[in-house]
């Protein structure tokens, strides 16, 4: 039993572990349970094969709520990874069927969008350990509900040194959601994909360890000046990015 109108379990833990290939035509699932209001938050799913094919679904989602709009809590979608570990081969077989998509209330049209995006991370043996890439993306046809976009802290845990986890991994950002960095961070690479996303600096730097590049997929120049906001440190310092060969670029 859950209680009194405590809300819902979350997603919880998978690992699968496959030492050849996999197939999933279904539904491979850590999602959160729905609710009236309070929704569970989506799990953690880990899947390492050789290779992997299908036309499934590998999903961390947020639970949806039911109940009236400006009363529901949403939360946010979970973690999935999946590292193929067969010598050159690729996602390409099993295509983008990976969300973790955050909570919606689902009671209105169209749904509303509460809770952060989780995050998927696709390796490949190419790759390398910690070089894949980190998707982050909401539902493209939701609406944006409560006060404010859904915004993901990064790095997520505030400790010092900043976490390197995430160090040589490539970023794509899509959809409704904005990165909030709470300290100096780095990343392997970084792309956005479609004018919603946006990453507030806060006065700290961002380290992107690849060469100097566009990182839209469109009006590169306009783009940098609506998405990426520098803000400033406790000292009125500004925000800045700084690329692999050192070039330093001051947002505006």
């Amino acid at each position: 039993s859950m209680g009194n109108n405590v809300g819902a379990n979350g997603g919880g833990v998978i690992r699968l572990n496959v030492s050849g290939d996999a197939t999933v035509n279904g539904t491979i699932s850590a999602n959160g349970g729905n609710y009236w209001y309070c929704t569970g938050a989506g799990g953690s799913l880990c899947l390492s094969a050789k290779t992997l094919s299908g036309s499934g679904i590998i999903q961390a989602d947020a639970g949806n709520t039911q109940g009236n709009a400006s009363q529901t809590q949403a939360s946010s979608g979970g973690r999935v990874a999946v590292i193929l570990t067969g010598a050159g081969e690729t996602f390409d077989e099993f295509g983008d069927s990976f969300h973790a998509y955050a909570g919606l209330n689902a009671s209105v049209t169209p749904a509303v969008e509460y809770g952060s995006p989780g995050t998927i991370y696709l390796e490949t043996a190419t790759d390398g350990a910690g070089k894949g890439r980190v998707l982050i993306r909401n539902l493209p046809d939701a609406k944006v509900g409560g006060h404010n976009k859904p915004m993901l802290d990064y790095p997520v845990l505030k400790r010092t040194p900043s976490p390197k986890e995430a160090k040589d991994a490539t970023f794509v950002l899509e959809n409704v959601f904005d990165i909030n960095l709470v300290a100096d961070a780095v990343m392997g690479d970084l792309y956005i994909k479609g004018t919603k996303p946006k990453i507030y600096l806060n006065g700290h730097t961002l380290k992107i360890r690849a060469d100097r590049h566009d990182i839209f997929d469109a009006d590169e120049e306009a783009r940098w000046a609506a998405q990426i906001i520098p803000g400033e440190d406790a000292e009125g310092n500004p925000g800045k990015i700084i690329w692999k060969q050192g070039l330093l670029l001051l947002v505006k």
